[in-house]
C-alpha cells in the first residue's frame, strides 16, 4: 500500500515529461530516443558521436561530430565541453568547447567538436563534460590514435619538453662494461668484462641525442613530472623485438637511456642495447611509449637493419716462446667470417681459486669479412709459479702457460 501511495503522490506533482524521437532537424536515424522535462530549465544532453573518416596519428588535428539535445522545457543558450580522455593511463583529459544557441527544448543539433591534437597514442573517449546535465546511456565513442613514424637521424619532442634524435644504429655480437673485481683480500680493481648474448642471437644499439628544452631539471626519477601530470619515469623506451638490457655501465659512449639526468637547457647522449633473436632482424624499430600501459608506442623509429652480419671465430693463440718475469702479451688470432665489417670484442680470464678473473686490456678488434687481426691481453707472470689456467672469450678457448 506505501508503494502505491507514492507513485501516486509522484502522478499528481505536476512534473511534464516527454519521449522526443523526432522533433529538431539534426536528428539521424541513429540518435537515440531521450526524455525530456518540460518543467525543467534548460539542459544540455550529448547523445551520439562520428569519428574522423580517416586513420589519426600521433599530434594529427583531427574533428569529431556529435548530437546534443535540450532535455529540459526551456530555450537552451549555453557552451559547453567535450572532454577527451585517455582511460588506460593518468594523462590530462582534452577539452573542447561547444556553443549551443537557441536550441529549443526536444530540439537535438549536430556540432563539430574540435580539433583535438592528441600528444599520447592508444585509445582516447569522449564524454560530456562542463556544461552538460547528462551523457546518454548509448553514447559510444572512441578513437584510436597511431603512432607516429620516424627515421634514423629524424627528432621528436616528448611532452616533458624532451628532444629526442636516435642518430646511430649498429648490430654488436659482444660488448664490453665495467666491473669490479678482487682477487685478493686487501684490493680490487675495475675491468673490462664481455656481455654476450645467446645462441643465434645479436645485440642491437641505438645511441640518441636527448635535450632538455625546458627551464628545469629532468630525471626519470618518479619525483619530476611532466606538464600533463605524466611521470617522465613511466617512458618506456624499448626496441620492438629482444629482451632489453638493463643499465650495465657498458663502454659505448653516453649513459643508458633508464639513467637519464640533464639540467636545464642540457643535452647528452644515451643509448639502449637488447639482445634480438637474428630471424627478427628485418623489422627492427626503436619504440617509445610515453605511458607504460598497453597502449601503442607513441614513437616508432624504423631502424632497417641489413641482414649481412659479421661473425668471429677463434683461429689460434699467439703465445711467447717462454714465460719470464713480469708482464707478457697473450695474444688472440680472430677470423671475421660473417659478410660484413665489424667489431670483435672478446676478454682473456685467468682462474685463480675456482674464480675467473679479467685481464687487461679488453680484446677488440675491427675486421673485415674474410680477414684475421690478433689482439692480446697483458699477464703478469712469475715464472716461480705453476702454470696459470686462462681462457679466451666468448670462444670458451681454454689453454695453459
Amino acid at each position: 500500500m506505501r508503494r502505491r501511495k507514492l507513485m501516486a503522490t509522484v502522478a499528481a506533482s505536476g512534473i511534464a515529461t516527454s519521449l522526443a524521437g523526432c522533433s529538431g532537424s539534426s536528428r539521424g536515424a541513429d540518435t537515440p530516443d531521450f526524455e525530456v522535462n518540460k518543467d525543467a530549465p534548460a539542459r544540455l544532453a550529448l547523445l551520439t558521436g562520428t569519428p574522423p573518416e580517416e586513420g589519426v596519428a600521433l599530434r594529427d588535428e583531427f574533428t569529431i561530430t556529435a548530437v546534443v539535445a535540450n532535455t529540459g522545457g526551456e530555450t537552451l543558450d549555453t557552451e559547453a565541453d567535450v572532454e577527451m580522455f585517455h582511460p588506460s593511463s593518468g594523462v590530462d583529459p582534452l577539452n573542447s568547447t561547444i556553443v549551443v544557441d537557441g536550441l529549443n527544448s526536444g530540439d537535438t543539433k549536430e556540432v563539430t567538436v574540435g580539433p583535438f591534437e592528441p600528444a599520447f597514442a592508444g585509445k582516447w573517449e569522449f564524454r560530456g563534460g562542463n556544461g552538460f546535465a547528462s551523457t546518454h546511456d548509448k553514447f559510444d565513442l572512441a578513437v584510436d590514435i597511431s603512432s607516429k613514424e620516424f627515421t634514423l637521424g629524424e627528432s621528436f619532442d616528448h611532452p616533458s619538453g624532451l628532444r629526442f634524435t636516435p642518430e646511430e644504429f649498429s648490430i654488436e655480437r659482444t660488448f664490453h662494461y665495467i666491473k669490479a673485481e678482487s682477487a685478493g683480500l686487501l684490493y680490487s680493481n675495475e675491468v673490462k668484462a664481455l656481455q654476450s648474448p645467446a645462441s643465434k642471437q645479436v645485440i642491437a644499439r641505438v645511441s640518441m641525442t636527448v635535450e632538455n628544452r625546458t627551464s628545469k631539471p629532468m630525471t626519470t626519477e618518479e619525483k619530476v613530472y611532466t606538464d600533463n601530470k605524466n611521470p617522465l619515469s613511466q617512458t618506456v623506451v624499448d626496441f620492438n623485438h629482444g629482451s632489453r638490457y638493463p643499465p650495465m655501465n657498458s663502454t659505448f659512449e653516453g649513459s643508458h637511456i633508464d639513467n637519464l639526468e640533464l639540467g636545464a637547457g642540457d643535452s647528452g647522449t644515451y643509448y639502449i642495447l637488447s639482445a634480438v633473436d637474428i630471424e627478427n632482424l628485418s623489422d627492427l624499430s626503436l619504440n617509445v611509449a610515453f605511458t607504460d600501459d598497453d597502449s601503442a608506442p607513441e614513437i616508432v623509429t624504423q631502424l632497417d637493419p641489413q641482414t649481412d652480419l659479421p661473425k668471429f671465430e677463434f683461429v689460434e693463440l699467439d703465445l711467447p716462446d717462454e714465460r719470464k718475469t713480469g708482464n707478457q702479451e697473450l695474444g688472440v688470432v680472430v677470423k671475421n667470417t660473417g659478410d660484413s665489417a665489424g667489431t670483435f670484442r672478446g676478454a682473456i680470464q685467468w682462474k685463480s681459486d675456482d674464480e675467473w678473473f679479467h685481464l687487461e686490456p679488453a680484446l677488440k678488434a675491427e675486421i673485415e669479412p674474410g680477414e684475421t687481426a690478433t689482439t692480446a691481453a697483458t699477464s703478469d707472470v712469475d715464472p716461480e709459479d705453476a702454470p696459470y689456467e686462462y681462457r679466451v672469450v666468448p670462444f670458451n678457448e681454454r689453454f695453459s702457460f
